[in-house]
């Protein structure tokens, strides 16, 4: 059977086929569910920069991955020295979360890093207490 005709009115879909004459079916039918919600893929690594910047006492570190990847995501003082390791795992590509609660930290400029793949980038980040 070909399709050679297609129409809707109302809630139905007509169809004219050839010399098997014309099919009707409720739209209801047809279509289960729609979903709206598209979420696109990074075509690039990029990390973003925290928010709320300042922070107290909890910041959020948004980061974009292209592909599946080992991410590593730390956060150092001004010296240099770890302070926390927030992500140490293979994540998949997308866009990506972690949260960075610094309540037992003084106030003060502190650094935080992320290494996927090749990508390496460093941002900061002000702690007002």
């Amino acid at each position: 059977m070909k399709i050679e005709t297609l129409a809707i009115s109302g809630s139905y879909l007509f169809a004219g086929a050839d010399q098997s004459g014309v099919w009707r079916r409720s739209l209801s039918e047809l279509i289960t569910g729609i979903n709206n919600k598209t979420e696109y893929l990074p075509f690039k690594f990029s990390l973003s920069q925290n928010y709320p910047n300042p922070f107290n006492p909890t910041t959020t570190i948004s980061y974009q991955l292209p592909e599946k990847s080992i991410v590593t995501l730390k956060v150092y003082d001004i010296l240099g020295r770890e302070i926390a390791e927030l992500v140490n795992e293979t994540k998949d590509a997308g866009n990506h979360e972690a949260t960075f609660d610094a309540s037992n930290l003084s106030s003060g400029i502190y650094y935080y890093q992320i290494k996927a793949g090749d990508f390496v980038q460093s941002k900061k980040i002000l702690l007002i207490k």
